[in-house]
């Protein structure tokens, strides 16, 4: 076992881990504002279903 690394790993060490780090800080807002979004177009769509549902009623009654 290694104690002491070359510089050529330390570098690369550093970079992927300051990449990771990046890619967490970014990925983690951008899964909250999907997740947002996505249950925020669930419930238009299901509003919608309905509304679609309360007109086709209103016609039936209309035209009977």
């Amino acid at each position: 076992m290694y104690i002491f690394a070359g510089v050529g790993d330390i570098e690369f060490a550093t970079i992927l881990f300051s990449s990771l780090s990046l890619l967490i800080i970014i990925a983690i807002p951008v899964i909250i504002v999907l997740s947002v979004l996505r249950k925020r177009n669930n419930k238009i769509n299901r509003i919608e279903e309905k509304l679609d549902q309360l007109i086709a009623k209103q016609k039936d009654d209309h035209s009977h």
